[in-house]
């Protein structure tokens, strides 16, 4: 760690040592706590970065913050990793008058106060903790070389340790796993349309190295892949496409079976997280597949509303119920893609699905070091179809469980509208979360049980942390702090800012405002919503901050229709995508455009028309919002037209902010 440590920065430690101290202040100026008490923890917390560095707000606090979670979750006593415990007491002195608010002496959550306003003022206390714990928590540090090691073998070990064989389950069991059966058959039917799969290319990478522009130059025949989805049929636009090809097209390379592409990206303090990169070949057919099968699940009577690929908004809700009533409790699977094998689709899926995912697998990938290595699992995270068919498996055996253990009693029907599902995140009622837990690790698939919330009143699910119905999620570091902001650094530190200050953090936002400023000069809006990264603080009038900042003004009428209307704009750095123009062959960019047409008349039907239409050409457009529409997107903007993920190029010019 030490040699992160110097990789960042004086100057770097020092901003996250200031960020801080000035979110520590908000937070005891909102609390009861002394003079003496704050002077004590400051100096605690100064010598403790001098020692640790970096490495006590990313990986000490954190750990702390999962005790605290933990003890919530489970209604077990706190524990203190990494800190000494005050006199007498369970609890940690760091910060103690904060932890008091919570636990009692002992280490137990606080039973003495049941009033409504006590919950209130209980809950804001542990979002006020959990923020001081989390906030370094995902911040993408450099990883060191032994963290990159420790994932691949966790991949390696996980792909060889994890097996699931029908035959060794006892009776019960068994006719859990043919309700689970049943339920994927009922969903998906016995029949796969293939003629109703449309392919298209994803936005990330693949194994073959093709870049964006050339994904549509196909190179290589996989036998297994035609076995299912023909060449001439999947991979051409019409036959004269394939007529015109047909003589390079029995010069591809000839091979059985694809292989994938291990890689390590940056995840958070922790270290990388790994990734497959498919084949060019395979994540074509896997993109549309993948949209075939949400497409079925989202719209089945048993699965809307309850299986859900877009919208997290619904686990969040649950949890939130569930954190004040304690009816429903939040589960979350460990190693979630690397557990799903495919012996789990051979026995659940039908028949003509089972080809058909099997077919579009890749058999094996390559290591970092090149090493070869036969997979067992189905899909690694990084294949498009993994998401969904291992979303639709812990649901149908979650929902197995349930009955299994109630038979007679509850309708399966029922029993399956019960159970919420996204991605490893699941939700069920309290009563039926020991007959899930019990059976899923019974063939293969494993819960994080540290991150499982089943007592108390603590839940956390897709991203929503709650207690007693009140949201304690932190607001999480994410994107390394630099004084020459680039054009996404500068979008992500504005926007924390105006969390940090929407969140009454006004210490903190006023510091992290201060270094924006410093680094690049922004304009002030009063509301969400203008056509450029801007600050917002309730407290500031944005018409004066930016005549002192000397920022060049107007008010002018962009429509003139509209005599009448008139819009505050500022000559300020506007952020855009950054996107390309090449010539692609002329009959692969025809079926580059015809393979998006059903995604974008899609994107249509979920969206305003004119919203949409507004966000994607308007000057005026929210920056935020175009960004995600891009993304949405992908590449289809336009013919030869080419979007560069996760890359904004930033311009000065006449841009529109909200007053």
């Amino acid at each position: 760690m030490k040699g992160i440590q110097n990789s960042l920065g004086a100057t770097e430690l020092l901003f996250y040592r200031r960020l801080f101290f000035a979110s520590y202040t908000d937070v005891a100026s909102a609390s009861a706590a002394t003079d003496i008490e704050i002077e004590r923890d400051k100096a605690y917390i100064a010598s403790r970065l001098d020692a640790e560095g970096v490495s006590f707000l990313t990986k000490t606090l954190p750990k702390l913050g999962k005790a605290v979670d933990l003890a919530l979750s489970s209604g077990t006593s706190l524990l203190c990793p990494g800190l000494s415990k005050a006199k007498g007491s369970q609890l940690p002195k760091l910060m103690g008058w904060l932890f008091k608010e919570v636990f009692d002496e002992s280490g137990s959550e606080r039973s003495d106060a049941s009033e409504p306003s006590a919950l209130v003022k209980r809950g804001a206390a542990l979002g006020y903790l959990r923020q001081l714990l989390f906030m370094f928590y995902k911040l993408e540090l450099p990883y060191t070389s032994d963290q990159e090691m420790k994932v691949i073998n966790t991949f390696i070990e996980t792909d060889r340790a994890t097996h699931f064989d029908f035959e060794k389950l006892d009776s019960v069991d068994r006719n859990a796993l043919r309700i689970a059966k049943h339920l994927i058959h009922t969903v998906l039917t016995e029949e796969c349309d293939v003629e109703g799969v449309i392919p298209r290319h994803g936005p990330g990478a693949v194994a073959t190295g093709e870049k964006c522009h050339e994904k549509m130059r196909f190179k290589r025949y996989y036998r297994a892949l035609d076995q299912v989805f023909p060449y001439p049929e999947y991979f051409f636009y019409n036959a004269n496409h394939f007529s015109d090809c047909c003589k390079d097209f029995y010069t591809w390379d000839a091979l059985e079976a694809g292989t994938a592409k291990v890689v390590l990206v940056p995840k958070d303090s922790r270290g990388p997280r790994l990734i497959s990169c498919e084949p060019l070949e395979y994540q074509w057919i896997q993109q549309g597949l993948m949209s075939k099968i949400v497409k079925i699940i989202e719209h089945h009577p048993l699965t809307r509303g309850r299986i859900n690929f877009r919208d997290q908004t619904i686990n969040r809700r649950m949890a939130l119920s569930g954190s004040k009533s304690g009816r429903w409790v939040t589960l979350d699977m460990k190693e979630a893609s690397d557990r799903v094998l495919t012996s789990h689709i051979e026995y659940l899926f039908p028949e003509m699905w089972k080809r058909t995912l099997l077919a579009c697998r890749t058999t094996a990938t390559t290591l970092p070091d090149v090493t070869v290595i036969r997979l067992r699992k189905f899909a690694p995270m990084g294949s498009a179809i993994c998401f969904p068919v291992e979303a639709l498996i812990f649901w149908a055996l979650t929902a197995a469980a349930i009955k299994n253990t109630n038979i007679g009693l509850t309708s399966l029907e029922r029993v399956a509208r019960s159970v919420f599902v996204f991605g490893d995140d699941i939700v069920v009622r309290k009563q039926d979360h020991l007959p899930t837990m019990q059976l899923l690790p019974k063939v293969g698939l494993l819960f994080n049980e540290g991150k499982c919330c089943t007592s108390g009143f603590f839940r956390e699910s897709c991203g929503c942390d709650a207690y007693h119905g009140i949201d304690v999620t932190p607001l999480k570091i994410k994107r390394r702090w630099c004084h020459h902001l680039t054009g996404t650094s500068h979008v992500s530190w504005c926007e924390y800012h105006n969390s940090l200050a929407e969140r009454g953090y006004f210490e903190a936002a006023s510091f992290v405002a201060e270094e924006i400023q410093r680094a690049r000069v922004t304009p002030w809006a009063n509301y969400p919503g203008s056509a450029c990264p801007c600050l917002i603080d309730p407290r500031k009038n944005a018409v004066q901050e930016n005549k002192r900042l000397n920022l060049k003004t107007r008010f002018e009428n962009p429509k003139r229709d509209k005599p009448n209307y008139q819009v505050y704009e500022v000559y300020a750095w506007t952020a855009r995508p950054v996107t390309y123009v090449t010539g692609a062959p002329g009959w692969g960019e025809m079926l580059r455009v015809a393979s998006h047409k059903v995604q974008t008349e899609e994107l249509m039907l979920q969206t305003n028309y004119l919203q949409y239409l507004y966000d994607r050409d308007s000057d005026l457009a929210p920056a935020r919002h175009k960004l995600l529409y891009q993304e949405s997107l992908g590449d289809m903007v336009a013919a030869y037209q080419y979007t560069v993920r996760r890359r904004v190029t930033q311009k000065r010019r006449w841009a529109r902010v909200i007053l």
